[in-house]
């Protein structure tokens, strides 16, 4: 913690236990949050701060408001890009995002051999309407979306999360699962979760502020 590189500077902690939320399971009907508890106190300064959490019943953002991804991902794809597994196959879409902070193609869709970056990468998503949503991963046996995630992001920016989630039984992941998403004025307000690729299809996010997110949170640390 406290470094954007994946390997250089910062300080390393050991996680102490991991807690799911109770009502997670994997065949993927929402609840995809867990909380770390660390070995040690995170010591607080310039470069390791706390992140304000979305309050408890806020409504989702409205569709096409931007917020931002963070994280380590795929960068681009190496070999042969992975089918999605119980469903039919993804529709050719080329994969593109602009990163617009790196000047170059980044958290593009991934593949097994898929390059990750050392260093912390950033993009603006769009937020996708939770129905229009549901419709496109209908189209690949993956819907509906639950009421505790939203959607964000597609072709033109999104994350490489877990690639289909437990809904596809398929348990690789791209790097960025488990990620933040906040909006412009810093507040968290989702959580990487799952998508068909990288820059495709919307990616899915678990929305912080639904009532047995926020509830599990509040109980397991207190805030």
């Amino acid at each position: 913690m406290g470094t954007s590189l994946r390997q250089k500077g910062g300080r390393t902690v050991r996680v102490k236990q991991l807690v799911p939320h109770p009502s997670y399971s994997p065949s993927g009907q929402g609840s995809d949050v867990s909380l770390l508890r660390l070995a040690q106190r995170a010591v607080l300064g310039k470069n390791v701060r706390v992140v304000s959490l979305s309050r408890r019943g806020a409504p989702d953002p409205a569709p096409g408001s931007l917020l931002v991804i963070s994280g380590w991902g795929n960068t681009r794809p190496v070999g042969t890009p992975l089918p999605l597994r119980d469903g039919p196959a993804r529709p050719a879409r080329p994969p593109s995002l602009s990163g617009a902070d790196t000047g170059r193609d980044t958290l593009q869709f991934g593949s097994l051999l898929g390059q990750q970056t050392n260093k912390l990468q950033r993009a603006q998503v769009q937020v996708v309407e939770r129905g229009n949503c549901s419709a496109e991963y209908d189209e690949l046996g993956l819907g509906p979306i639950m009421q505790d995630e939203l959607c964000a992001g597609g072709k033109q920016a999104d994350a490489c999360q877990e690639q289909g989630s437990a809904r596809t039984t398929h348990s690789l992941t791209q790097g960025d699962s488990g990620g933040p998403m906040v909006d412009l004025g810093g507040v968290q307000v989702g959580i990487v979760s799952w998508g068909a690729g990288c820059a495709t299809y919307p990616g899915v996010y678990t929305k912080v502020g639904h009532a047995k997110i926020r509830d599990f949170i509040r109980k397991t640390a207190s805030v």
